[in-house]
């Protein structure tokens, strides 16, 4: 059986404690932050709620249709979504 031989990063989480992992696994959820060099052409940008967060398009018939995501609809979708499938932190 061919396996990808490639590094390869997970988020594992709650259950990475209980299991073993490939020397070639990463478990992203294992990575201290803080001890992350960030390169030098890194300029920090936090996004604001009525930033774009990505655009979507769409054709109806000829026409094409734009839509554009703010962060507070991704973060509120997501948000509901959760929800509604009673998603908790553990999952």
């Amino acid at each position: 059986m061919d396996s990808y031989s490639g590094q390869v990063y997970i988020l594992s989480g709650f259950v990475r404690s209980q299991r073993d992992l490939p020397d070639s696994v990463i478990d992203m959820e294992a990575i201290n932050p803080t001890s992350v060099a960030l390169p030098d052409w890194f300029q920090s940008s936090p996004g604001k709620a009525n930033d774009i967060a990505f655009v979507m398009f769409s054709k109806r018939g000829n026409e094409t249709h734009c839509y554009s995501i703010t962060n507070q609809r991704w973060a509120l979708s997501a948000s509901g979504t959760a929800s509604s499938a009673a998603l908790m932190r553990s999952d």
